[in-house]
């Protein structure tokens, strides 16, 4: 499929354009995130940033698996017809499904178990060794997955 399609004048769909400057966005709140929690101790502001961050997260997720599942993004990722889509680009692509699906699970299980342990309002309990563990973990799967994707986004639909 020639020419453009998304917003950033690559081969990908709005939708993919969009998934992926969230999950663009949502990587540098997550920092903020975590060092309003592990710097300043505000845990209050930390809840808030990850609430947020939870839908836009998802819907990164969900718009992602809707594309490659029922999108052409096959056709797109190629300059001309009948071209064939390079391996490095299929193994990109299967790396950063591998963290992005990483990373729904733990922040899906971890945000439950947050909500669940985590006194309201939040502050310092016995889950905090645990969760910080777990939410610098996401941070850095969040981080990789953000990575991966932008590395297979340049892959299939800007060269």
């Amino acid at each position: 499929m020639e020419g453009t399609g998304g917003l950033l004048g690559s081969r990908a769909t709005a939708a993919v354009d969009v998934a992926y400057l969230l999950l663009l966005a949502i990587v540098p709140l997550f920092v903020w995130s975590l060092e309003s929690l592990l710097v300043r101790r505000n845990y209050l502001l930390h809840k808030r940033i990850q609430l947020s961050l939870t839908p836009p997260f998802l819907a990164a997720c969900g718009i992602l698996a809707r594309d490659f599942l029922l999108g052409d993004w096959r056709a797109r990722a190629v300059k001309a017809a009948g071209e064939a889509i390079a391996p490095i680009t299929f193994m990109t692509l299967a790396i950063h499904v591998a963290f992005l699906a990483t990373s729904l699970l733990i922040w899906v299980v971890l945000l439950v178990a947050a909500l669940r342990r985590i006194p309201n309002p939040p502050g310092p309990c016995a889950f905090a060794p645990t969760y910080l563990f777990w939410i610098v973990l996401l941070g850095l799967q969040t981080f990789l997955a953000m990575l991966t994707g932008w590395e297979f986004y340049m892959l299939a639909y800007c060269f």
